[in-house]
């Protein structure tokens, strides 16, 4: 386990939930897990929910900053931002600013390194299969049952396959329930 000390990342979100500012560091983060695509000068301006997969995903985003702007407080929640070789544990809080402005802040806890998961790959060939993996503990859902990436690899027999499926991001019942009780 690589416990992780100021690794801190933020952006911000104007009233049209369009992307006003991101943080050095952010970048540094986006170039170094190979999405430079992510980066301040592509996405300043671009739409937050733009950047999210999954409907349901993208509504309860909303919900989020809608609770922001209404209620004026800050909102707290762990989740998973894996890489094919790290399980990363992240905490995020969305703070209100002002009507102009909600602030996400997000940072390490820990790293855990695993063997590669080749379907965590961006660059891994897709073919035109989804599979739905949840967006806060990165679970894939399996016959109706979420799993651990690594064991849904497995039980789906994914090695064996000559290109991935895609990923649609969805949520499982665990981090539903936590969230929308934070709503």
């Amino acid at each position: 386990m690589i416990e992780q000390q100021n690794q801190t990342f933020i952006y911000r979100i104007d009233r049209d939930n369009k992307i006003t500012y991101v943080s050095k560091s952010w970048d540094i983060f986006a170039r170094e897990n190979g999405t430079p695509e992510l980066c301040e000068e592509n996405v300043k301006g671009q739409p937050l929910l733009d950047f999210f997969s999954g409907m349901e995903v993208k509504h309860l985003y909303r919900l989020i900053f809608e609770k922001s702007r209404n209620t004026k407080q800050s909102m707290e929640f762990p989740f998973r931002c894996d890489s094919p070789k790290l399980r990363r544990y992240m905490f995020m809080k969305i703070l209100y600013v002002d009507e102009d402005a909600i602030e996400f802040e997000t940072r390490i806890l820990r790293e855990v390194p695993r063997p590669e998961i080749e379907l965590l790959d961006i660059d891994a060939k897709r073919g035109t299969e989804f599979i739905v993996m949840c967006a806060w503990c990165k679970c894939v859902k399996t016959n109706g049952v979420w799993l651990e990436v690594e064991q849904a690899v497995n039980k789906m027999r994914l090695f064996d396959q000559p290109v991935l499926p895609r990923i649609s991001h969805g949520m499982c019942k665990k981090c539903e329930l936590r969230l929308k009780n934070k709503l």
